[in-house]
């Protein structure tokens, strides 16, 4: 089994901020956005406060670039698996 490489935010910007990602979920206070950029599967998750989370705008159909998060975790798909992650402790 291969391991996870992990990523600072600095790394995963540079990488992927340009990736584009759309709203594909919310629960407990958590968005979800997934994308497709190249080859590889980009799947977001951002939110968790719910003292804050009232100021977030989430358009469902608009795409936005990962460079626009400072998320909680930051996932990187090839061929159905994790290859890369960025997680955020907060």
């Amino acid at each position: 089994m291969e391991k996870i490489k992990e990523l600072s935010w600095k790394q995963a910007l540079k990488k992927y901020g340009e990736c584009k990602i759309k709203f594909s979920s919310y629960y407990k206070y958590q968005f979800s956005f997934t994308g497709v950029c190249g080859d590889i599967e980009i799947y977001l998750r951002d939110g968790g406060d719910s003292s804050n989370i009232y100021r977030y705008e989430v358009n469902a159909n608009e795409e936005v670039l990962v460079k626009t998060f400072k998320p909680n975790n930051l996932q990187i798909i090839k061929d159905g698996k994790v290859i890369e992650e960025y997680y955020d402790n907060y």
